[in-house]
């Protein structure tokens, strides 16, 4: 078996081989122990595991819950609360953090099809999982799940090049992608360049690897037709997505992203510009899949600029790094060597982006539970609460309070980010109670009827981060 270096390198390749397999482990354990020991629950995961804690409780998604989520991991959720009713938040992250192994393995399994190279490979996935946590990794999030089946798609097309059932299951799996988060649909599209990049018995494949995908959203579409719902609405509220966004500048956040994907988040990626270079056919077709999947996967930043949505970038960027490495390897050994000074980089550049992005963080764990602590003592045990901030949407699965009601579904939203003002005033006043940020223009603008409405209240709770008020009467 080829490890991507000169034979007479044999023995410092072995070191580096099993040097990152200890840096890797020993990098993922500590992060995952600071994980355990000091997060807090993240806004996101807080609202997603409390939509799957209202499923447990008999509430239908989209017809009962307000959801513009797909709806596979949600249901995924409700049956592993089934399972382990008593499981924590701790539990959570072990899950997370198993993911993101098993993604790590699938990004150097891929890396591995393309470029047989054994420690490029090992570099690919060490990439991803070390630096997973840097970008939202540690927390529980949609953007890794997906990835991970979007990539064992992938690595099946490529191991089976000819076989007619792996070209179905991975259509089942591309679309399992896009019905964990709307963006892995990127997957569904990517993966076709893969049939043709194999070539063989293309048109049965591709036959059968859309019917894969079809029938796995038809499932999904007959379990649940509502979940029709979230392709016409925004965020699960009654505004359409056209309109959400109509007061945005087109590609608002693309510049950002691109600027921080070439300079600090992945710097290795300028040999892209290599791939005219290469003589051989697959070694520019892997390039340029890698390359589509980078440009497609920018596109999440039209919408929205959050240190999570570089997970999928993440994943692309180790394997296209993992495979320029083993393409450049017969070159010379000081190019590989220089690569390893670029990954470093890379690392560093994403440990001190990790430093400036992780501003979800209040503190720790300790004190996310004395705030919890403090929200049940004054509050009853079937209280209806709205948290009007996104911040705090960690709180709604700390105190297992219900969302308020409106329709008769449950009122489930990111605050007034994508909500008229019509629709929170009808939440305040369906509310029992409401928790918010002491301070809400830091991230959005609140007019002066909600001011004045939410001035209303009375406080019960208050310190640095948050305020608890009483309903409006």
């Amino acid at each position: 078996m080829r490890i991507g270096i000169q034979d007479k390198s044999g023995i410092i390749s072995q070191l580096l081989f099993w040097a990152l397999l200890l840096t890797g482990a020993i990098v993922f354990g500590y992060q995952l122990a600071y994980t355990l020991r000091t997060a807090p629950v993240y806004c996101d995961s807080g609202y997603y595991l409390a939509i799957a804690r209202q499923m447990v409780d008999g509430h239908r998604l989209y017809s009962d819950i307000h959801c513009a989520y797909p709806p596979l991991w949600l249901y995924t959720a409700s049956v592993i609360f089934r399972l382990f009713p008593g499981m924590d938040y701790s539990g959570w992250l072990l899950l997370q953090a198993a993911v993101n192994l098993l993604t790590g393995l699938f990004a150097g399994l891929v890396t591995y099809k393309f470029g047989q190279s054994r420690i490029f490979a090992v570099i690919a996935g060490w990439l991803f999982v070390c630096s997973s946590y840097n970008f939202g990794g540690d927390s529980v999030l949609l953007e890794v799940p997906s990835l991970l089946l979007g990539l064992v798609s992938a690595w099946l097309i490529l191991s089976h090049p000819r076989g007619l059932c792996a070209a179905f299951f991975a259509g089942l799996l591309a679309a399992a992608a896009m019905g964990v988060k709307q963006y892995g649909g990127g997957f569904i599209l990517l993966n076709v360049g893969l049939l043709l990049y194999t070539r063989e018995r293309f048109w049965k494949r591709l036959a059968l690897y859309l019917a894969g995908a079809a029938i796995l959203w038809a499932a999904l579409l007959s379990l649940n037709p509502d979940m029709l719902m979230i392709f016409r609405s925004g965020y699960g509220t009654s505004q359409t997505a056209e309109a959400l966004y109509s007061d945005r500048p087109l590609l608002r956040h693309i510049p950002e992203a691109l600027r921080l994907l070439l300079h600090d988040f992945l710097p290795a990626l300028v040999l892209l510009l290599w791939i005219p270079l290469y003589k051989q056919r697959h070694q520019a077709y892997a390039l340029l899949w890698c390359l589509g999947g980078l440009v497609g996967f920018l596109g999440q930043f039209y919408f929205n600029n959050g240190d999570h949505y570089y997970l999928y970038l993440m994943g692309m960027g180790s394997v296209a790094i993992g495979c320029m490495g083993a393409f450049f390897c017969h070159r010379s050994f000081w190019l590989s060597a220089i690569y390893c000074l670029l990954l470093c980089k890379t690392v560093n550049c994403q440990a001190v982006h990790y430093q400036t992005c992780s501003w979800y963080r209040n503190g720790d764990k300790a004190f996310a539970g004395r705030i919890t602590e403090n929200i049940l003592s004054h509050t009853q045990p079937d209280s209806r609460l709205y948290v009007f901030n996104a911040e705090d949407f960690g709180q709604y699965y700390l105190t297992r309070l219900q969302p308020p009601r409106i329709n008769g579904k449950l009122s489930y939203s990111f605050g007034p980010l994508v909500l008229t003002d019509s629709l929170v005033s009808q939440r305040i006043r369906h509310s029992d109670y409401i928790l918010k940020r002491t301070n809400l223009e830091w991230e959005f603008k609140v007019c002066d009827s909600l001011n004045t409405l939410l001035s209303q209240c009375d406080t019960l709770y208050r310190d640095s981060t948050a305020v608890l008020l009483a309903p409006v009467r």
